[in-house]
């Protein structure tokens, strides 16, 4: 770009005034590489070697070194602006805040604005630094972090000058704001995220009208790549060499805009074709021209013209390329090698030890012949496209980690590391701006009826979407309902059974509100009918939906009816043979107007409904409150304890037997797991912190036939603590828990995400619960952020094989909605050693 007019014209006249022997000379000398890089850039077939702990170190330290330098109080022109992209693309892959508020603290500098004129009559969009450049593109890449940081924390004060500018823009008959290739990375991503976030279908109309002027005047059909503006066209324009120019970061500034486009444009969009097409033929044409040392030079066709490395133009080629691997639109096996040399160059030659990021062409418009580029070479925009390639480059080794599990481990031996582990993907599409799709209070995420397993998910558009496969394949048949609900509400998590008749039973949608309740119209069928009542009394209120089924076929539906603090149990009985629902509790824990109860449900080999709940006073989590216990085995008609005495119904507060005592403020969670031994004793697994303790742990409460046992994992050193209402973020899942005999012992295993072990999926085994000496592992090499575990408790009763709902999700504290891409579903197959 021409940022400074009088410099670039005197470099002209310079050019021009040598002779090509001369130029040839000063090319050779500007651009020699230190004999000790020269080296590095050797065998460049090889991957970089990296993992990711260290790659995240290394990004960190060149994100850490430019703020430390660089105080965010700056402009909010492109040079700054295109580093803030970088910086938040880092903050999405590590939560660090120190990221988040530094890009914030650059916004709130400039008022959230561009260029800052209100005069609209006499805003410009051709070249301008000054203020009355508002339609000029430079002035308006700043709102695609505003949008950004709007999405973390939504305040409409961030947004409004991005929506002010883009829609008096839309409103104008011109259609040539985008005549320079630069301006394509700048503002494309803007007029998705603004229609990602508004609905507003122009910004669409319009991306497409802008995008269709910069391509009659600056793209090259032959070649497939852009001129960097109309005056660069060939042959009006030629290399040293007489050939075509075409300069490196401008078409670096099409190929990651064009990326950033397809991240948020939605498939059933008339031109997403045009853009999938323009994008995979610049990847091809990008692929030509690398040089074998994994750089692109200046001037990609001749490499004479401007010789030796560059950073910006490669650094956004590997994140173009990258991206486009990670998400499915380029070939891996076509196109790794190329992202892979782009890497080795950026990491290996362009960083440098201090952690500065060099060899970046200075601010300009073209490839300039004897311009001196070296190791001391950097600048913003360069290091923003440096973070935009490591983080894609970590993405890509983040799946990696995931598709090694979707490998068996035939290995021998009843380790957990050891036991057979599978993986397999039911969709790409599920819903993970929060955790709904992944809370353990599902019941139940998978279900499985004969060989046949069923799963339940909200994909992108908050759909119910229902799938199901044979238990011994991967493949899946996947079904997008007629159905939706808001899944922004983590609360609205779908539940599923199947009667014993093959019909699949659902319910969504529940917080506080009616009944959402269906059937498959047939069995073995994923189609759905009709939404229709059970009893039509006391549906109106429906919170927590959960299906069981006795070892008679007979189904129950629990549920609360009311709100936080003050909601009673129901549970509804159905008869597969007589399609008819009865209610048999109407309320069978009174909470007297004073309190609930946050229960949790497991259903043993003979058919005992065991229950048992922690008492909530008041909607905050921190009133939560001890762990109480009851069985029924008539199928919930009556209820009694642990020793098998009879409970006078409702169970309040006074009469309820106590497994655990746990006051109030004790960090205790509630809706966590149980489970009945094939002796029908049960299991309660949850966490709390303990008087004089360091950090909650997790507990397991168990009856050994006589008495109540408490357990403590004391493996925890992370402290935390719970209050408030609402979904909460919380650095612990809550657990499942399952028991088994092996070789006489009884074994237990608690199942859950702790970010001291990096988020994953979690496992801590005990071989002997007597002894309570528990190993951890992990089930998954990779995070799967704030998800928390939910398996197909048919199946692990019937074949003792875990399978658990695995989908990488986050949630915002209450219930905010994290700006995150549609991630894939998949279900994680554990069997135990024997």
């Amino acid at each position: 770009m021409m940022r400074k007019p009088i410099i670039t014209s005197l470099l002209m006249v310079f050019a021009l005034q040598l002779s090509a022997q001369e130029q040839s000379q000063q090319q050779q000398q500007g651009q020699q590489l230190p004999k000790a890089q020269e080296k590095r850039l050797q065998k460049q077939e090889e991957q970089p070697n990296i993992d990711k702990a260290s790659l995240l170190e290394s990004l960190k330290k060149v994100n850490d070194h430019w703020q430390a330098n660089h105080k965010p109080e700056v402009w909010a022109f492109w040079d700054e602006a295109a580093y803030h992209t970088g910086n938040m693309e880092l903050f999405a892959i590590t939560g660090g805040e120190n990221y988040r508020r530094y890009s914030e603290r650059w916004a709130n500098y400039n008022q959230w604005m561009g260029a800052k004129s209100t005069d609209k009559p006499n805003w410009k969009y051709q070249y301008g630094e000054k203020e009355d450049y508002v339609l000029f593109g430079d002035w308006q890449i700043c709102f695609q972090t505003y949008i950004d940081l709007y999405h973390l924390h939504p305040e409409k004060h961030k947004i409004a000058r991005a929506k002010e500018v883009m829609e008096y823009q839309m409103s104008t008959a011109a259609n040539d704001y985008w005549w320079w290739a630069d301006g394509l990375y700048m503002v494309m991503p803007v007029m998705t995220k603004l229609y990602k976030t508004t609905g507003d279908k122009r910004y669409l109309e319009k991306l497409h009208e802008y995008f269709e002027y910069a391509n009659r005047i600056m793209y090259d059909q032959k070649t497939g790549l852009y001129y960097r503006d109309a005056k660069y066209v060939y042959p009006r324009h030629k290399t040293v060499n007489h050939k075509k120019d075409f300069w490196a970061r401008g078409n670096g500034w099409v190929f990651a805009g064009l990326a950033k486009v397809l991240k948020d444009l939605p498939a059933e969009d008339p031109h997403y074709n045009l853009y999938v097409s323009k994008y995979k033929k610049l990847a091809k044409a990008i692929l030509k021209s690398q040089q074998e040392e994994g750089y692109w030079t200046r001037s990609m066709l001749d490499k004479d013209h401007a010789p030796g490395p560059e950073t910006s133009g490669t650094a956004f080629f590997t994140y173009g390329l990258l991206w486009g691997i990670n998400n499915g639109y380029l070939k891996e096996k076509i196109f790794l090698n190329a992202a892979g040399k782009g890497w080795k160059y950026l990491s290996e030659v362009a960083l440098q030890k201090d952690s500065r990021v060099g060899y970046i062409q200075p601010i300009g418009e073209k490839a300039i012949p004897g311009q001196i580029v070296d190791a001391n070479s950097t600048a913003n925009f360069g290091v923003g496209a440096f973070l935009l390639a490591g983080a894609e480059w970590y993405r890509y080794l983040d799946k990696q980690q995931d598709n090694q599990l979707d490998k068996p481990q035939n290995q021998s031996g009843n380790t957990p590391e050891r036991s057979a582990i599978r993986i397999s993907t039911i969709a790409e599409n599920g819903w993970a701006n929060n955790s709904v799709n992944a809370v353990v209070f599902r019941k139940n995420a998978l279900v499985t009826f004969k060989n046949t397993q069923y799963a339940a998910y909200y994909d992108a558009d908050q759909y119910l979407v229902l799938a199901k496969r044979n238990i011994h394949k991967k493949e899946w048949e996947v079904l997008r309902t007629a159905y939706k609900a808001d899944a922004g509400d983590a609360h609205k998590s779908i539940s599923i059974m199947v009667d014993d008749k093959g019909y699949l039973h659902v319910a969504w949608g529940q917080h506080n509100n009616g009944l959402n309740y269906v059937k498959s119209i047939t069995a073995g069928s994923l189609t759905l009918g009709t939404p229709e009542a059970m009893l039509g009394t006391k549906e109106n209120k429906v919170s927590y939906p959960e299906f069981y089924k006795l070892a008679n076929g007979t189904l129950l539906f629990m549920y609360r009816d009311g709100g936080s603090g003050n909601g009673n149990l129901m549970i509804n009985s159905y008869d597969p043979a007589t399609k008819k629902w009865q209610r048999i509790q109407d309320n069978l824990i009174d909470g007297e107007g004073k309190r609930n109860a946050y229960w949790q449900t497991a259903i043993d080999d003979q058919g005992t409904i065991h229950l048992s709940w922690v008492w909530r006073e008041s909607p905050d989590v921190s009133s939560n409150h001890d762990l109480c216990y009851a069985r029924s085995k008539d199928g919930g008609l009556s209820w009694e304890n642990a020793a098998g005495l009879a409970y006078q119904l409702p169970i309040h507060h006074k009469n309820a037997e106590y497994a655990a005592m746990i006051p109030q403020k004790s960090e205790l969670i509630n809706q966590t797991s149980m489970f009945a031994d094939d002796a029908g004793n049960p299991y309660i697994a949850g966490y709390w912190k303990d008087k004089g303790a360091a950090a909650p742990q997790y507990h397991l409460v168990y009856h050994d036939g006589k008495n109540w046992q408490v357990n403590v994992l004391d493996f925890r050193s992370t402290d935390f603590s719970l209050s408030g209402a609402g979904t909460k973020r919380i650095p612990i899942s809550r657990p499942q828990v399952i028991a088994w005999k092996s070789k006489g012992l009884l074994n237990a295993a608690l199942i859950f995400r702790d970010i001291e072990r990096g988020n994953k999926v979690s496992l801590a085994w005990c071989r002997n619960l007597q002894q309570n000496n528990w190993a951890l592992t992990d089930l998954s090499q990779s995070t799967v952020g704030d998800w928390e575990p939910a398996y197909d408790t048919e199946l692990w009763k019937n074949k003792g094989r875990l399978d658990l709902f695995l989908q990488r999700v986050e949630q915002v504290d209450g219930e905010g909605r994290a700006n995150n891409k549609p991630g894939p579903v998949k279900v994680l197959e554990w069997k135990p050693g024997q």
